[in-house]
């Protein structure tokens, strides 16, 4: 069976996938828009454009597939996340308890500065 293509986006393949045994192209959503874009479009009417002809459109078993690029955060990335989280709290307690400790000295030495006036 022959692969069903969009016409003026070849540049926005990145690949084949199979699903049900059917085998069809897959495009980069992020490089289709640009690709749209490009021809005079403002995001906005790229992604109607998008929606409407080339996400929304069925022409077939082999109806091309768009991918949706996200990055998923490593587990380096959510341990480092995690430190940086912990870290922010003992500063937060660290900073409590330091103006805890001010304000204990500063009352002492309001009470010696009584005490001096007082003798």
């Amino acid at each position: 069976m022959k692969l069903k293509r969009m016409d003026g986006f070849n540049d926005c393949i990145i690949g084949v996938a199979e699903r049900f045994g059917e085998t069809f192209i897959v495009y980069s959503h992020t490089k289709v828009i640009k690709q749209l874009m490009e021809d005079d479009m403002d995001e906005e009417e790229a992604e109607e454009y998008y929606r409407f002809n080339m996400e929304g459109a069925y022409v077939g078993a082999t109806t091309p597939a768009f991918l949706h690029s996200i990055e998923i955060p490593s587990d380096a990335d959510m341990e480092l996340d995690k430190i940086k989280k912990d870290l922010a709290e003992i500063d937060e307690e660290w900073l409590a308890s330091c103006k805890k400790k001010m304000a204990i000295d500063d009352f002492h030495k309001r009470a010696d500065e009584g005490d001096k006036k007082r003798s």
